[in-house]
């Protein structure tokens, strides 16, 4: 689940764009959009301070994405 919150922090860090950050870790335009979404919404719950960070999507995601 933390990879979801590195990856979101790294595009807004270090990316202008959403082809530069796709480029960069091999995955689709799709699969990006998805993971900066995820990201987005762990990194504000995370900040929050809500403890229940498992989504329903967290393991279709793992399944899914070799790190």
């Amino acid at each position: 689940m933390s990879k979801f919150i590195d990856m979101y922090l790294d595009y807004v860090n270090n990316f202008l764009s959403l082809e530069a950050f796709a480029a960069h870790y091999g995955i689709s335009m799709d699969l990006a959009t998805l993971v900066i979404k995820e990201g987005r919404i762990l990194h504000e719950l995370n900040c929050s301070g809500y403890s229940g960070l498992d989504t329903p999507k967290q393991n279709y995601f793992d399944s899914k994405m070799s790190w």
